[in-house]
């Protein structure tokens, strides 16, 4: 894996090729420097982007992406054109998009329990099992997979993809760019080379492009950002499966994190949290050691802050949960507060306020 230096080394040199080449739009350099995220940009090029380019907007129906969960969408243009690619009956390791951009013949396994708030899945099956727990018993002709890029068991996602489609058929992997983290290139070469056993590889470069989720959004805006774009892309490769993996590695799908809804934000809590406790006369959430304040202003999941968080909301703020059972009777209150059904206290708002908490509240 590359260092530290030699990592900021190489995607500082990425955008200096790039703007060699004649890209000068901000958001064109964020896209194609190869998963070099936009703060990084913005601090070597020493300037934000230009307001008014897109406005801030949150998706319009459902609630925020769970950043616990690692929710990025595709767009709905890579979306149909992904969708050429798989011919037949098609199965989605995650990817809901997809099944929204056939009419028929897909098979969604996703544990998200939003998704319908969100998509209309036409007259597609959505199994709502965790990967590590789904029964498939049908053969498919085609399947996508879209883990979170930082798990380590991409490979095993890829082997009960190939378990379950035909002898001949089309297994899709979006691939994260060389820039996206230290290991990034390595990780890559690891998915290409298990691929590389079940069949012949074609990859399209740059074609995957995601949606940004509003844990991003804010974390931009925390950062100063006046506008945003889509600006995560991924390669995707293409993989014959001429060798079905037989009796494939159940792959684990749960997440380190637990989410609590409210309203349209999500609040992300570690599960290590949960039966953390603290005196009564003691704050039950405070801001990460050696930091003052509760915001996020990082897309990295490197970043120290996030790291040591045991709190991260929607809209990109992070914290620690001193005493998880008074948090989440908290976060009920601020519930039913915005229901109308039960009032807060002063200090109650003020608090919800400094972890990013927006409250709808009725006027009396």
């Amino acid at each position: 894996m590359r260092s530290a230096n030699s990592f900021e080394a190489d995607r500082a040199a990425a955008i200096h090729h790039l703007r060699e080449r004649g890209v000068s739009n901000f958001w064109d350099l964020c896209r194609l420097a190869r998963g070099t995220d936009p703060i990084f940009v913005a601090n070597e090029l020493g300037h934000l982007p230009a307001a008014g380019e897109t406005q801030l907007g949150l998706r319009e129906a459902g609630p925020d992406e769970s950043p616990g969960r690692a929710e990025w969408y595709f767009t709905d243009e890579t979306s149909k054109e992904v969708a050429g690619l798989l011919p037949g009956k098609l199965l989605c390791l995650g990817v809901p998009t997809l099944a929204t951009a056939r009419e028929t013949g897909v098979l969604l396994v996703d544990d998200s329990p939003w998704l319908t708030e969100r998509f209309d899945f036409h007259h597609n099956e959505w199994d709502r099992s965790d990967i590590s727990e789904v029964s498939i018993g049908d053969e498919f002709d085609s399947a996508i997979l879209d883990p979170p890029w930082y798990g380590d068991n991409l490979h095993d996602w890829l082997q009960f993809a190939s378990g379950h489609v035909r002898a001949g058929g089309v297994i899709a992997v979006p691939l994260m760019g060389e820039n996206t983290r230290p290991s990034a290139s390595q990780d890559r070469d690891r998915i290409m080379s298990a691929a590389s056993q079940m069949g012949a590889l074609e990859l399209r470069r740059e074609i995957v492009r995601y949606e940004v989720p509003a844990f991003e959004r804010y974390a931009f805006v925390n950062a100063g950002f006046g506008s945003v774009e889509p600006w995560r892309l991924a390669d995707l490769l293409l993989v014959r499966n001429e060798l079905p993996t037989q009796q494939p590695r159940r792959p684990v799908g749960e997440s380190d994190w637990f989410d609590f809804r409210l309203g349209r934000q999500i609040i992300s809590i570690r599960k290590t949290a949960a039966s953390n406790t603290a005196p009564s006369s003691t704050p039950f959430v405070s801001p990460v050691v050696g930091y003052d304040d509760y915001l996020l202003k990082s897309v990295s999941r490197r970043d120290p802050k996030l790291q040591n968080a045991t709190f991260w909301t929607s809209r990109s703020t992070v914290g620690e949960v001193r005493d998880c059972a008074r948090f989440t009777h908290f976060l009920r209150r601020c519930s039913e507060a915005s229901l109308g059904t039960r009032g807060l206290d002063s200090h109650e708002v003020e608090l919800a306020s400094r972890i990013g908490i927006e409250l709808v509240l009725e006027e009396s």
